[in-house]
């Protein structure tokens, strides 16, 4: 597991949320506590429903808008994308 401080995280939030969606063990100590990054899978849009009060729509368009936003940073050199 890959572990960082918060203010490490908050310099390099974007890549180590590119390596937690590519699989890595990502975690963050916080007040003497590690807490982990982690994907929430598309299949579990019962959690974005109860956490955010979105539809099954509203949630669809907000996956659909985070990976556009991904490939256009990956294609404008922006990110790159995780490789293990």
């Amino acid at each position: 597991m890959k572990t960082c401080t918060t203010a490490e995280a908050s310099q390099s939030l974007e890549s180590l949320c590119d390596a937690a969606i590519a699989g890595r063990s990502i975690g963050i100590m916080h007040n003497g506590q590690v807490v982990k990054l982690e994907p929430v899978s598309e299949g579990d849009l019962d959690y974005l429903n109860r956490e955010y009060g979105l539809t099954d729509d509203e949630v669809d368009t907000a996956i659909r808008k985070l990976k556009d936003t991904g490939e256009k940073a990956i294609e404008d050199g922006t990110t790159v994308p995780f490789a293990l």
